[in-house]
């Protein structure tokens, strides 16, 4: 078993503001949710910052590695953000500002 971890900060961001149900973050820089309604854009998420080894990681794709064999990672550094703040690297294909407004009615 291992932990998945990326390189590339907008792709953690992608992650962290997953919603319940498939995600679907895509290379063309665009993200659909199998449950748009879920995702609240006023939502605090995390990205956490560590450092491993190149013993430890390997590449997967071209935004994951697989950590194995270690006990423990430590974070050294964590950002909050809101989840809306993805759209300064993704655009939302399934979900728009109105979403928020039909589901509160």
């Amino acid at each position: 078993m291992g932990i998945y971890l990326t390189p590339h900060y907008e792709y953690a961001l992608a992650m962290a503001v997953r919603t319940h149900g498939l995600t679907f973050i895509n290379d063309d820089k665009t993200i659909e949710f199998e449950n748009p309604e879920l995702f609240n854009p006023n939502e605090s998420v995390f990205v956490y910052e560590v450092e491993v080894s190149e013993k430890y990681a390997r590449q997967i794709d071209n935004n994951q590695f697989v950590v194995e064999g270690l006990e423990e990672i430590t974070p050294t550094h964590k950002y909050t953000h809101k989840a809306g703040e993805i759209e300064q690297y993704y655009e939302l294909k399934n979900w728009k500002k109105k979403n928020i407004n039909e589901s509160n009615s």
